[in-house]
Order: structure tokens, then C-alpha cells, then sequence
């Protein structure tokens, strides 16, 4: 494929140089590179006895004043703005006249953008509404809970992350709800975790999807996942999440508390088991 034309060959045979902005000399017509274009450097054979100063070899050179009033930079080649068609220097190549058409351009993308930002705002309007809902069935009892249980099971799937490794058939679903540190504004997140790993595993991988950080001081408060009631879902941390399942004590699709538990509050608590 050939390339197009670019630029034109220095006229000077022993320069031939390729130059992407050829200057044309205004006695001889000839283009050169920067280095040739006065005709003293070229030799240029069209100029009177074939001496001239080097103020009248410069005005012979055409020029282009910048059009930024104050500014006597002139340019041996155009720069022509695309709005107003006039040239600028490069310093002033941002001279304003494009800041109307600016202004114009924002006001239209703000008149595409306010229906969508009215459709999110309404949008996340209906999710509250629906998780209230959700959350006021779930503490009923029969075919209303069994409905909110599944309602909410699907939502948490739909944004739930987790490790991709674990099998679609193993993977249980919750909505974890934690403060992070230095926040009094608490946060959620849906999860999936394998239902054949023990509970201290569990923990450990919904503390790492929520970015919270642990101290692995044995003295120091130890993460625990609690209902919303504020109950702790389970004591022993080597029970597998499977039989936590059958045994009802925790729901696919529920929404739990993951929060430090001091050792001493452990130990209080298996204190009042025995």
C-alpha cells in the first residue's frame, strides 16, 4: 500500500531533508527545512546581486501574527482555530472562543444525563421500599416469609461476589451488614461463601469481601457473624456451614452482622453454656 504524501524535500540537493512543515521561499517559490529557507542559505539565485540583510532575508519569510491582543509572536506557519478561523500563537491557542460552545455542549449533556439520574433516584427509592418490605415479611410467619426469603435470595445473587472457584451447587448467599472503622454510617454487601466450609472460614472470607481489617493479636477482638437481632449466629467456629443450614439456625439469602467479639465476651459466653 503506498502512504500518502507528507511533507515536502528540502530543495537544497545536498540537504534533500524531508520536512513535515516545508517554508517556501517568496523569491525562488522553492520549499526548504527551517535550516534552508532565508536565501542566503539556500543561495537563492532570484534575489537581486544576491545580497540581502538579514532583516529583509526575515521579512521576505512569510509570517502570521498571533490575534491575542498584546502578543507580537508571529508564526512561519498557521494555526488556525477551528471556531473563529483565526490564528493564535501556541500559548494563546486557548483563547476562550470555544467557551460558549462549551457551555452549549454541558446544557445538552445535562439534558440526557437528568433523565437518568432521575430514573436512578427513583430506582433506588423502590429498592428501599422493596427491602423494607422484604425485611417486615421475613419476620411473619408462613407463606409471606417463605416469599420475602426467596425475593431476597435472588436479589443477593444477582450482585453477590465470592470466590469464582467455589461450585455454583455449593455456594450459600448472604447480605453482610458491618461500620467500617472511623464511620458511623453502617455499609452491605452481598457474598456468596461455600456451605462445606466451617464457620471460621466463613468469617474469615466475608471479613476479607468487606475489606475489614483483623489483628492477629490472640488478645485482640475477634470477628463473629451475629443475626440482625443482634444474637451471635454460632459459637463453635469449626461447625461446618452445612449443618448450621439444616439445622435452621442460619438461612441461604440471610442478612447478618459481621462485628468484632472481644475474647473476653467469648469466654463469658462458653462460661454460661456449661
Amino acid at each position: 500500500m503506498e502512504l500518502p504524501k507528507i511533507g515536502e524535500r528540502c530543495f537544497v540537493a545536498t540537504c534533500s531533508q524531508l520536512d513535515f512543515l516545508p517554508i517556501s521561499c517568496n523569491y525562488c517559490s522553492q520549499t526548504f527545512c527551517k535550516d534552508h529557507s532565508l536565501p542566503m542559505n539556500h543561495e537563492c539565485s532570484s534575489v537581486p546581486d544576491n545580497s540581502i540583510s538579514d532583516d529583509q532575508a526575515v521579512a521576505t519569510i512569510e509570517s502570521y501574527p498571533c490575534s491575542s491582543d498584546a502578543c507580537d509572536v508571529r508564526d512561519v506557519i498557521e494555526l488556525l482555530c477551528t471556531h473563529c478561523k483565526k490564528h493564535f500563537c501556541v500559548s494563546h491557542r486557548h483563547h476562550g472562543c470555544m467557551d460558549p460552545r462549551r457551555e452549549a455542549q454541558r446544557a445538552r449533556r445535562e439534558r440526557f444525563e437528568a433523565p437518568k439520574r432521575q430514573f436512578n433516584q427513583a430506582k433506588e427509592a423502590v429498592n428501599k421500599m422493596l427491602d423494607e418490605k422484604i425485611e417486615k415479611n421475613r419476620a411473619l410467619s408462613g407463606t409471606k416469609k417463605d416469599t420475602a426469603n426467596k425475593i431476597q435470595l435472588m436479589r443477593i445473587k444477582q450482585k453477590a461476589t465470592g470466590r469464582k472457584n467455589v461450585p455454583i451447587s455449593s455456594r450459600t448467599y448472604f447480605l453482610a451488614h458491618w461500620i467500617p472503622n472511623g464511620s458511623t454510617e453502617p455499609q452491605s454487601k452481598a457474598v456468596f461463601v461455600n456451605k462445606e466450609w466451617p464457620l471460621g472460614r466463613v468469617v474469615d472470607e466475608i471479613g476479607d469481601q468487606c475489606k475489614i481489617i483483623t489483628d492477629p493479636n490472640p488478645s485482640s477482638p475477634k470477628l463473629r457473624l451475629f443475626h440482625m437481632s443482634g444474637e451471635i449466629l454460632c459459637e463453635d467456629m469449626s461447625i461446618q456451614l452445612q449443618k448450621l443450614l439444616e439445622a435452621d439456625t442460619v438461612i441461604d439469602g440471610a442478612s447478618l452482622i459481621i462485628d468484632f467479639q472481644s475474647p473476653a465476651n467469648v469466654e463469658s459466653s462458653n462460661t454460661s453454656d456449661q
